[in-house]
């Protein structure tokens, strides 16, 4: 089982979904998993073309693996964000990667 806190950024994801995972004794992670101050650079950087979209979709990648080595150990993981975020997300940052992303996660 997978259980994802999703929010606006700031909304307290992060230090809820911490504090539920350790009030249960349940495994956490976060989505990307690079810092937040790396995904903000990224975000307001201009960059050409889907490069922005290419490093949080290799980030996802990772996070999946992740997620599947700590399942074999843990049946419930905590998640800050999952990948549906990145469709929402494109929406806003970058509308012509959408139909990619979609593709490649539904």
């Amino acid at each position: 089982m997978l259980i994802a806190f999703e929010g606006i950024d700031g909304s307290g994801k992060t230090s809820i979904s911490q504090m539920f995972a350790r009030a249960k004794g349940l495994e956490w992670t976060k989505e990307p998993m690079f810092d937040s101050e790396e995904a903000d650079r990224l975000n307001e950087t201009p960059i050409v073309g889907d490069h922005r979209e290419a490093a949080f979709l290799m980030d996802r990648v990772q996070h999946q693996v992740a997620i599947q080595e700590v399942e074999k150990k843990k049946p419930v993981i905590v998640c800050d964000r999952y990948l549906w975020t990145a469709l929402a997300y494109s929406l806003v940052y970058s509308p012509e990667t959408y139909e990619f992303l979609r593709a490649a996660y539904i």
